[in-house]
């Protein structure tokens, strides 16, 4: 509750400064619960996307052109002296 400017302000009680901090821990500990939701459905969701992606790229691989591989050289002869 907000007081009038010209009043002066009154020592706060213990009882009031414990309603106070619970009040203010309660809410911090909301926010904390709610930040670590939405950093626990963003890593959920990065991680789908990384799969996907690898999944993907194996699939790229497996259906791949492989190169033609060379030709066998020839066998030289060797030099008699």
């Amino acid at each position: 509750m907000a007081r009038p400017p010209f009043e002066k302000a009154r020592p706060e009680t213990a009882t009031e400064k414990r309603e106070r901090i619970f009040k203010e821990s309660t809410e911090a500990l909301s926010e904390y619960q709610v930040d670590a939701t939405n950093i626990r459905k963003n890593m959920a969701r990065l991680r789908e996307l990384r799969l996907a992606k690898e999944a993907a790229d194996r699939a790229t691989e497996s259906t791949a052109v492989k190169p033609a591989s060379k030709k066998p050289t020839k066998k030289r002869k060797p030099h008699h002296l």
